[in-house]
């Protein structure tokens, strides 16, 4: 029995990718956006060549660096073989990602590199997101060599479901913020979506890093700039996936995680720039953006609030078309 998602799809408004392959500007757009994402990796290795691995204590190689321990290599040893691996594999995916083995080879490389940051007694969230889009990119389909519409079609699928699997990062943890609020407020506890929450949680990293970020102490004293910024972006998280079948909100939504990302590395210090990355490379050039973007219309399209004015307009409508009458 075959479903039909036409009425489902149509209530979302979510457009075409069938039509949008037959679209040669959408089509260049993806490719683009696909070596982007390889330029990004090539200087994320870099980054990593530079990173400082010799002072962190209590490793314990998580289960993807075995081979560490069978060939019984040391500490050293194995953060440099990690290393060199990212960065070779980073710069063969840049000059040959039209093939599926260099995309294979630099998806073996991210995750070892994670695992490698997993070993020091916590899971490293930061590589999630290049982890899950560069093992989806490894199935791309060759579109340099064979533009036919199928082949168009599923390209841009594979690119539409790397950008789903980060955007669905995104929701879960606004959810899990959320529910964490909700938890905290029952048992009158200061929260996440109170005025003071923001300020609380800066201190107590401020405290467990031992060292006062740029903006902090501004933060701190002002809690109700720090409070509603740190509620407007619960909810700009909740509702990441949302984007996936808004792409007009796609460019706006990355532009306020790089303002997120930009406001955590000045409160707390803490830098996210491997998230950060992978957001500015899958979507503030998305092929998904409408050509003919507008202002108005990402104002519609925002969850809740363009609910609202919508029918605000048609209610507006209405009356006009009866007083007319």
């Amino acid at each position: 029995m075959m479903v039909d998602f036409t009425a489902f799809r149509n209530a979302l408004q979510y457009p075409s990718l069938s039509e949008m392959a037959h679209d040669t500007r959408i089509m260049t757009a993806a490719r683009v956006l696909v070596a982007y994402y390889y330029y990004f990796l090539a200087f994320l290795s870099v980054l990593f060549l530079t990173s400082g691995f010799l002072h962190k204590v209590n490793f314990d190689p998580f289960w993807p660096l075995s081979w560490s321990s069978w060939l019984e290599f040391d500490f050293a040893t194995t953060v440099l073989i990690v290393k060199l691996f990212f960065l070779a594999a980073a710069f063969l995916s840049l000059l040959f990602h039209n093939t599926w083995w260099s995309r294979l080879l630099i998806f073996i490389a991210i995750w070892q590199v994670h695992a490698l940051e997993s070993s020091f007694g916590s899971m490293n969230h930061h590589w999630y997101g290049w982890l899950y889009t560069s093992l989806i990119f490894v199935f791309l389909p060759n579109v340099w060599r064979d533009e036919s519409w199928n082949t168009s079609r599923t390209f841009l699928l594979s690119i539409w479901f790397a950008q789903a699997s980060v955007a669905l990062l995104y929701t879960l943890a606004g959810i899990h913020k959320l529910i964490t609020a909700l938890e905290q407020f029952s048992q009158n506890e200061i929260h996440g979506l109170s005025i003071e929450g923001f300020s609380y949680l800066i201190a107590d990293w401020n405290l467990k890093l031992q060292e006062e970020a740029m903006l902090a102490s501004f933060f701190i004293q002002n809690p109700l700039i720090g409070g509603t910024l740190f509620i407007c972006n619960i909810f700009f998280q909740i509702f990441s996936i949302w984007i996936m079948v808004r792409p007009s909100l796609q460019k706006v939504w990355a532009g306020v995680m790089l303002l997120f990302y930009a406001g955590v590395f000045l409160t707390m210090g803490i830098s996210f720039h491997p998230l950060l990355i992978l957001v500015l490379a899958l979507f503030l050039h998305s092929p998904f953006i409408p050509e003919d973007n507008s202002f108005s219309r990402m104002v519609r399209d925002l969850p809740i609030i363009g609910y609202i004015l919508d029918a605000r307009r048609r209610k507006m409508q209405t009356s006009g078309h009866q007083r007319g009458i």
